[in-house]
Protein backbone atom coordinates (compact mmCIF):
# COMPACT_ATOMS: atom_id res chain seq x y z
CA UNK A 1 0.00 0.00 0.00
CA UNK A 2 1.45 3.63 -0.60
CA UNK A 3 2.59 5.47 2.12
CA UNK A 4 0.49 9.14 1.11
CA UNK A 5 1.28 10.95 4.74
CA UNK A 6 3.47 13.52 3.25
CA UNK A 7 0.77 13.99 0.17
CA UNK A 8 -1.61 14.74 2.37
CA UNK A 9 0.63 16.82 5.13
CA UNK A 10 1.06 19.59 1.66
CA UNK A 11 -2.64 19.26 0.55
CA UNK A 12 -3.90 20.28 4.01
CA UNK A 13 -1.12 22.62 4.78
CA UNK A 14 -1.71 24.31 0.91
CA UNK A 15 -5.40 24.05 1.49
CA UNK A 16 -5.99 26.29 4.53
CA UNK A 17 -4.73 29.27 2.00
CA UNK A 18 -5.63 29.19 -1.88
CA UNK A 19 -2.29 30.62 -3.29
CA UNK A 20 -1.39 31.31 -6.88
CA UNK A 21 0.37 28.39 -8.94
CA UNK A 22 3.92 30.22 -8.50
CA UNK A 23 2.69 30.97 -4.52
CA UNK A 24 2.12 27.49 -4.25
CA UNK A 25 5.13 26.13 -6.13
CA UNK A 26 7.02 28.37 -3.22
CA UNK A 27 5.14 27.27 -0.78
CA UNK A 28 5.57 23.41 -1.26
CA UNK A 29 9.52 23.88 -1.89
CA UNK A 30 9.24 25.67 1.84
CA UNK A 31 7.34 22.80 3.24
CA UNK A 32 9.75 20.08 2.02
CA UNK A 33 12.79 22.30 3.46
CA UNK A 34 11.12 22.50 6.81
CA UNK A 35 10.55 18.43 6.73
CA UNK A 36 13.67 17.67 5.80
CA UNK A 37 15.75 20.16 8.83
CA UNK A 38 13.15 18.29 11.62
CA UNK A 39 14.18 14.81 9.90
CA UNK A 40 17.78 15.57 10.32
CA UNK A 41 17.32 17.28 14.31
CA UNK A 42 15.81 13.85 14.92
CA UNK A 43 17.49 11.36 16.37
CA UNK A 44 16.85 8.56 14.01
CA UNK A 45 18.84 5.96 12.22
CA UNK A 46 20.57 7.05 9.00
CA UNK A 47 18.58 4.08 6.69
CA UNK A 48 15.14 5.89 8.44
CA UNK A 49 15.98 9.14 7.70
CA UNK A 50 16.89 8.61 4.18
CA UNK A 51 13.83 6.43 3.25
CA UNK A 52 11.51 9.81 5.12
CA UNK A 53 13.68 12.06 2.87
CA UNK A 54 12.86 9.82 -0.33
CA UNK A 55 9.06 9.96 0.44
CA UNK A 56 9.06 13.73 1.34
CA UNK A 57 10.91 14.39 -2.07
CA UNK A 58 8.65 12.24 -3.93
CA UNK A 59 5.27 13.69 -2.86
CA UNK A 60 7.00 17.11 -3.47
CA UNK A 61 7.61 16.50 -6.76
CA UNK A 62 4.38 14.82 -7.52
CA UNK A 63 2.85 18.26 -6.44
CA UNK A 64 5.19 20.41 -8.28
CA UNK A 65 5.15 18.35 -11.62
CA UNK A 66 1.67 20.24 -12.12
CA UNK A 67 3.35 24.01 -11.64
CA UNK A 68 7.08 23.57 -12.75
CA UNK A 69 8.12 20.39 -13.24
CA UNK A 70 10.80 18.11 -11.14
CA UNK A 71 11.57 19.03 -7.84
CA UNK A 72 14.95 20.67 -7.53
CA UNK A 73 17.09 18.54 -6.05
CA UNK A 74 19.85 21.48 -5.09
CA UNK A 75 17.34 23.36 -3.13
CA UNK A 76 17.00 19.89 -1.42
CA UNK A 77 20.24 19.71 -0.50
CA UNK A 78 20.83 23.33 0.01
CA UNK A 79 17.72 23.34 3.12
CA UNK A 80 19.35 19.70 4.46
CA UNK A 81 22.39 21.32 4.83
CA UNK A 82 21.18 24.27 6.48
CA UNK A 83 19.62 21.79 8.64
CA UNK A 84 22.59 20.11 9.54
CA UNK A 85 24.27 23.37 10.77
CA UNK A 86 21.48 24.17 12.79
CA UNK A 87 22.40 24.19 16.41
CA UNK A 88 20.85 21.06 18.35
CA UNK A 89 18.72 21.41 21.28
CA UNK A 90 19.74 20.45 24.99
CA UNK A 91 17.44 17.94 25.17
CA UNK A 92 19.00 16.12 21.80
CA UNK A 93 22.28 16.28 24.00
CA UNK A 94 21.04 14.79 27.50
CA UNK A 95 19.78 11.99 25.65
CA UNK A 96 23.53 10.97 24.20
CA UNK A 97 24.69 11.77 27.90
CA UNK A 98 24.18 8.03 29.21
CA UNK A 99 25.51 6.10 32.66
CA UNK A 100 28.22 4.19 30.08
CA UNK A 101 29.55 7.59 29.33
CA UNK A 102 29.62 8.91 32.46
CA UNK A 103 31.95 6.04 33.60
CA UNK A 104 33.68 5.97 30.88
CA UNK A 105 34.56 9.79 31.75
CA UNK A 106 35.12 9.26 35.50
CA UNK A 107 37.49 6.79 34.54
CA UNK A 108 39.52 8.64 32.39
CA UNK A 109 39.76 11.84 35.27
CA UNK A 110 40.98 8.78 37.69
CA UNK A 111 43.20 8.07 35.14
CA UNK A 112 44.47 11.72 34.72
CA UNK A 113 44.67 12.12 38.08
CA UNK A 114 46.50 9.32 39.43
CA UNK A 115 50.12 10.65 37.99
CA UNK A 116 49.29 14.10 39.79
CA UNK A 117 48.53 12.51 43.29
CA UNK A 118 52.21 10.31 42.45
CA UNK A 119 53.81 13.75 41.92
CA UNK A 120 52.00 15.35 45.12
CA UNK A 121 52.82 12.89 47.63
CA UNK A 122 56.36 12.68 46.37
CA UNK A 123 57.76 15.86 48.93
CA UNK A 124 61.20 16.86 49.23
CA UNK A 125 60.77 18.87 52.39
CA UNK A 126 62.89 18.04 55.62
CA UNK A 127 60.76 16.21 58.37
CA UNK A 128 61.92 17.67 61.49
CA UNK A 129 64.00 15.46 63.93
CA UNK A 130 62.66 15.53 66.87
CA UNK A 131 65.95 15.74 69.67
CA UNK A 132 64.10 14.85 72.86
CA UNK A 133 66.48 12.86 75.18
CA UNK A 134 69.51 13.27 72.71
CA UNK A 135 72.68 15.03 72.55
CA UNK A 136 72.87 15.19 68.88
CA UNK A 137 69.90 14.82 66.51
CA UNK A 138 71.40 14.13 62.82
CA UNK A 139 69.27 14.26 59.81
CA UNK A 140 69.97 11.60 56.87
CA UNK A 141 69.49 12.93 53.62
CA UNK A 142 69.36 10.94 50.63
CA UNK A 143 72.04 12.27 47.67
CA UNK A 144 72.51 10.98 44.88
CA UNK A 145 71.54 7.54 44.26
CA UNK A 146 73.52 4.52 42.63
CA UNK A 147 71.34 1.75 42.89
CA UNK A 148 72.60 -0.16 39.45
CA UNK A 149 75.36 -0.58 42.39
CA UNK A 150 73.12 -0.81 45.12
CA UNK A 151 75.25 2.27 46.55
CA UNK A 152 73.29 5.33 48.52
CA UNK A 153 75.30 8.73 49.05
CA UNK A 154 73.68 10.26 52.24
CA UNK A 155 74.79 14.03 53.69
CA UNK A 156 74.46 13.45 58.17
CA UNK A 157 74.43 16.68 59.85
CA UNK A 158 73.51 17.50 63.38
CA UNK A 159 70.37 19.87 63.13
CA UNK A 160 69.44 19.74 66.90
CA UNK A 161 69.58 18.45 70.24
CA UNK A 162 71.41 19.54 74.03
CA UNK A 163 74.81 20.06 72.37
CA UNK A 164 73.71 22.83 69.80
CA UNK A 165 72.70 26.51 70.12
CA UNK A 166 71.84 28.95 67.58
CA UNK A 167 72.42 26.00 65.15
CA UNK A 168 76.05 25.49 66.11
CA UNK A 169 77.96 22.92 68.38
CA UNK A 170 78.79 23.87 71.56
CA UNK A 171 81.65 20.92 71.83
CA UNK A 172 83.17 18.83 69.22
CA UNK A 173 81.05 16.00 68.10
CA UNK A 174 82.88 12.69 66.32
CA UNK A 175 80.23 10.87 64.86
CA UNK A 176 81.26 7.46 63.52
CA UNK A 177 79.60 5.00 61.44
CA UNK A 178 80.37 1.94 59.08
CA UNK A 179 78.68 2.12 55.92
CA UNK A 180 79.69 -1.89 55.08
CA UNK A 181 83.24 -1.31 53.94
CA UNK A 182 84.96 -0.26 57.82
CA UNK A 183 84.48 1.99 59.96
CA UNK A 184 85.20 6.23 58.92
CA UNK A 185 84.94 8.56 61.50
CA UNK A 186 83.73 12.59 61.01
CA UNK A 187 84.36 15.20 63.71
CA UNK A 188 81.44 17.93 63.35
CA UNK A 189 84.04 21.34 64.95
CA UNK A 190 82.33 23.27 67.84
CA UNK A 191 81.15 27.10 67.19
CA UNK A 192 81.54 26.57 63.26
CA UNK A 193 78.65 26.19 60.35
CA UNK A 194 78.69 22.94 59.78
CA UNK A 195 78.42 21.62 56.45
CA UNK A 196 77.18 17.84 55.66
CA UNK A 197 79.22 14.45 56.05
CA UNK A 198 79.05 13.08 52.98
CA UNK A 199 79.50 9.19 52.95
CA UNK A 200 78.34 6.10 50.71
CA UNK A 201 76.79 2.79 51.98
CA UNK A 202 76.30 -0.42 50.53
CA UNK A 203 72.89 -2.32 50.54
CA UNK A 204 72.32 -4.97 52.70
CA UNK A 205 69.69 -5.94 50.47
CA UNK A 206 67.70 -5.20 47.13
CA UNK A 207 68.23 -6.20 43.40
CA UNK A 208 68.11 -4.36 40.68
CA UNK A 209 66.91 -7.10 38.52
CA UNK A 210 63.32 -6.34 40.25
CA UNK A 211 62.91 -3.28 38.56
CA UNK A 212 60.25 -1.40 39.15
CA UNK A 213 59.60 -3.62 42.00
CA UNK A 214 62.93 -3.05 43.81
CA UNK A 215 63.67 -2.49 47.66
CA UNK A 216 66.77 -2.03 49.30
CA UNK A 217 67.56 -1.78 53.06
CA UNK A 218 70.61 -0.10 53.93
CA UNK A 219 71.80 -0.85 57.62
CA UNK A 220 74.69 0.67 58.84
CA UNK A 221 76.50 1.32 62.68
CA UNK A 222 76.17 5.09 63.92
CA UNK A 223 77.86 5.86 67.28
CA UNK A 224 78.60 9.71 68.45
CA UNK A 225 81.36 10.70 71.13
CA UNK A 226 82.35 14.06 73.04
CA UNK A 227 85.86 14.42 73.99
CA UNK A 228 86.05 10.37 73.88
CA UNK A 229 82.93 9.82 76.04
CA UNK A 230 79.75 8.35 73.93
CA UNK A 231 76.59 10.77 73.94
CA UNK A 232 72.62 9.73 72.60
CA UNK A 233 72.03 10.48 69.17
CA UNK A 234 68.84 10.52 67.39
CA UNK A 235 68.42 10.23 63.31
CA UNK A 236 65.59 11.54 61.18
CA UNK A 237 64.98 11.67 57.63
CA UNK A 238 66.09 14.17 55.45
CA UNK A 239 65.52 14.96 51.75
CA UNK A 240 64.79 12.42 49.08
CA UNK A 241 65.99 12.64 45.27
CA UNK A 242 63.14 12.72 43.02
CA UNK A 243 61.84 9.13 42.02
CA UNK A 244 61.94 7.45 44.81
CA UNK A 245 60.91 6.79 48.78
CA UNK A 246 62.40 6.29 51.83
CA UNK A 247 62.20 5.70 55.25
CA UNK A 248 64.29 6.03 58.13
CA UNK A 249 64.26 3.48 61.71
CA UNK A 250 64.87 6.09 64.22
CA UNK A 251 67.33 5.62 66.79
CA UNK A 252 68.49 6.00 69.67
CA UNK A 253 71.69 5.09 72.03
CA UNK A 254 74.40 5.87 73.44
CA UNK A 255 77.17 5.10 71.17
CA UNK A 256 77.33 1.31 70.62
CA UNK A 257 75.22 -0.74 68.79
CA UNK A 258 73.28 1.96 67.43
CA UNK A 259 71.81 1.25 64.04
CA UNK A 260 70.22 2.87 61.36
CA UNK A 261 68.42 1.67 59.00
CA UNK A 262 66.80 3.31 55.46
CA UNK A 263 64.59 1.09 53.02
CA UNK A 264 64.28 2.53 49.43
CA UNK A 265 62.31 1.56 46.56
CA UNK A 266 60.80 3.59 43.44
CA UNK A 267 58.35 6.10 44.06
CA UNK A 268 54.87 6.30 42.51
CA UNK A 269 55.67 8.11 39.86
CA UNK A 270 58.31 6.17 38.54
CA UNK A 271 56.15 2.49 38.75
CA UNK A 272 53.11 4.33 36.90
CA UNK A 273 55.68 6.12 34.12
CA UNK A 274 57.33 2.53 33.53
CA UNK A 275 54.12 0.74 33.47
CA UNK A 276 52.47 2.94 31.23
CA UNK A 277 55.23 3.15 28.34
CA UNK A 278 55.20 -0.77 28.95
CA UNK A 279 51.50 -1.38 28.30
CA UNK A 280 51.69 1.23 25.01
CA UNK A 281 54.23 -0.61 23.58
CA UNK A 282 52.39 -4.27 24.25
CA UNK A 283 49.09 -2.27 22.72
CA UNK A 284 51.22 -1.34 19.34
CA UNK A 285 52.64 -4.89 19.48
CA UNK A 286 49.51 -6.07 19.24
CA UNK A 287 48.41 -4.16 16.58
CA UNK A 288 51.39 -4.96 14.37
CA UNK A 289 50.82 -8.20 14.67
CA UNK A 290 46.84 -7.83 13.80
CA UNK A 291 48.09 -6.11 10.64
CA UNK A 292 50.43 -9.29 9.70
CA UNK A 293 47.17 -11.78 10.58
CA UNK A 294 45.05 -9.57 8.67
CA UNK A 295 47.50 -9.58 5.45
CA UNK A 296 48.14 -13.33 5.97
CA UNK A 297 44.58 -15.26 6.97
CA UNK A 298 42.28 -12.55 5.61
CA UNK A 299 44.63 -11.52 2.02
CA UNK A 300 43.93 -7.97 2.81
CA UNK A 301 45.70 -5.65 0.86
CA UNK A 302 49.35 -5.12 1.79
CA UNK A 303 51.87 -1.59 0.80
CA UNK A 304 55.08 -0.66 1.17
CA UNK A 305 54.10 1.94 4.31
CA UNK A 306 53.13 -1.33 6.64
CA UNK A 307 56.27 -3.24 6.67
CA UNK A 308 58.75 0.30 7.17
CA UNK A 309 55.97 0.88 10.25
CA UNK A 310 56.30 -2.25 11.79
CA UNK A 311 59.70 -2.71 10.89
CA UNK A 312 60.61 0.17 13.21
CA UNK A 313 58.76 -0.59 15.82
CA UNK A 314 61.36 -2.90 16.56
CA UNK A 315 64.28 -0.81 17.34
CA UNK A 316 62.23 1.72 19.31
CA UNK A 317 61.11 -1.43 21.60
CA UNK A 318 64.93 -1.37 22.99
CA UNK A 319 64.99 2.56 22.53
CA UNK A 320 62.00 3.25 25.45
CA UNK A 321 63.24 0.34 27.48
CA UNK A 322 66.57 1.85 27.80
CA UNK A 323 65.21 5.43 28.50
CA UNK A 324 62.89 4.26 31.64
CA UNK A 325 63.85 6.36 34.65
CA UNK A 326 66.91 4.01 36.28
CA UNK A 327 66.70 2.01 33.72
CA UNK A 328 68.19 -1.89 34.74
CA UNK A 329 71.12 -3.85 33.03
CA UNK A 330 69.91 -6.08 30.22
CA UNK A 331 68.30 -9.10 31.90
CA UNK A 332 66.07 -7.74 34.67
CA UNK A 333 62.52 -9.32 35.19
CA UNK A 334 60.82 -6.84 33.20
CA UNK A 335 63.08 -7.76 30.09
CA UNK A 336 61.68 -11.61 30.29
CA UNK A 337 58.31 -10.66 31.39
CA UNK A 338 57.55 -8.34 28.80
CA UNK A 339 60.23 -6.60 26.68
CA UNK A 340 62.05 -9.51 24.54
CA UNK A 341 58.19 -11.23 23.38
CA UNK A 342 57.75 -7.62 22.19
CA UNK A 343 60.72 -7.84 20.47
CA UNK A 344 59.63 -11.52 19.51
CA UNK A 345 56.25 -9.55 18.14
CA UNK A 346 57.66 -7.52 16.46
CA UNK A 347 59.95 -9.30 14.67
CA UNK A 348 57.44 -11.58 13.48
CA UNK A 349 55.16 -9.33 12.23
CA UNK A 350 57.76 -7.50 10.16
CA UNK A 351 58.92 -10.88 8.92
CA UNK A 352 55.13 -12.03 7.82
CA UNK A 353 54.69 -8.86 5.97
CA UNK A 354 57.76 -9.01 4.48
CA UNK A 355 57.22 -12.69 2.98
CA UNK A 356 53.60 -12.11 1.60
CA UNK A 357 54.81 -8.56 0.13
CA UNK A 358 57.92 -10.94 -2.11
CA UNK A 359 55.22 -12.67 -2.44
CA UNK A 360 52.71 -10.38 -4.60
CA UNK A 361 53.58 -9.82 -8.21
CA UNK A 362 54.53 -6.37 -9.49
CA UNK A 363 51.36 -4.06 -10.78
CA UNK A 364 51.32 -3.93 -14.15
Amino acid sequence: MEDTRYVEYFETALADAPLAATERAEAIRSLSAHIEANLSQQNLPPEVREAELELARSAAEKLLSDFEGDFAEAEAAAAMAAAAAAPKSWASWRRRITPKAVVIAIACLLLYALPLIFFVRESRDAKAVDPRGADVALRVSIGVTHLQEEKLAVHIKPVSGSLLKDGMLTEDVEVRIDPGTGPETYTFRANTRMTPWDITIIADSGDILDYPFDRYRFDFDCEAFVKGKPVAIVAGLGTTPHGIKATLTDIKGMGSDDDISLEVRRSGSVIFLAALSTICLLVVAIAALSVAWQVAEQGRKIDFSMMTWVAAFMFVIPAVRNSLPGAPPVGALIDFVLFFWLQVLAALATTTLVVIWMKQKPNG
